[in-house]
């Protein structure tokens, strides 16, 4: 336990916890979904945790450090979960958008359009994000000469939702 204590190793020990909630936050910005950040928090919480126990029977002011440290990284795994819950909230939300103005358009012009570039801006001021995250946010749209889709990725890299506007069902790719 002597990386635990006080002292020069102890400092090692406070900078790998920063760095791993460091990790977890930025994960969480990135993809936006729960996933190795969210692990590394999990694993910290519950090295926290159990430390904050140990810590009970020997230091009590080590014990209220490490239980404030579990609170910490449970307060960012649930952000983390809290941010994947909004991104599939907006993207469902934005895609119901761009699907109405897609049928509108078809409507007004006989035919659906060739990109989602043709929306803006008679029937979409803009074309809106998917997720606010930095990777896999923007609504992919393709067609064939007998099928037309709207895609985007709701778990990236995986977990892609697809609507098939001939049938006007969704579908889930991976």
């Amino acid at each position: 336990m002597g990386f635990l204590t006080p002292g020069k190793k102890s400092f090692r020990f406070k900078r790998i916890i920063a760095v791993a909630l460091l990790l977890t936050i930025f994960d969480g910005f990135i993809s936006g979904l729960p996933s190795f950040g969210f692990f590394i928090s999990a694993a910290v919480f519950v090295a926290s945790a159990i430390a904050s126990v140990i810590f009970l029977f020997v230091d009590k002011g080590f014990s209220k450090l490490y239980a404030v440290k579990s609170l910490i990284y449970l307060w960012a795994g649930g952000c983390i979960i809290g941010m994947f819950a909004l991104n599939t909230y907006v993207g469902s939300t934005n895609a119901d958008q761009i699907i109405n103005s897609i049928e509108k358009y078809k409507a007004d012009k006989g035919d659906y359009p060739a990109e989602l570039r043709d929306l803006v801006p008679e029937y979409m001021p803009k074309i809106p994000v998917c997720a606010y995250r930095m990777l896999s946010n923007q609504y992919r749209y393709t067609y064939t000469e007998t099928s037309h889709y709207l895609m985007y990725a709701n778990l990236p890299p995986y977990g892609r939702r697809s609507y098939h506007f001939q049938n006007k069902e969704w579908i889930y790719i991976d």
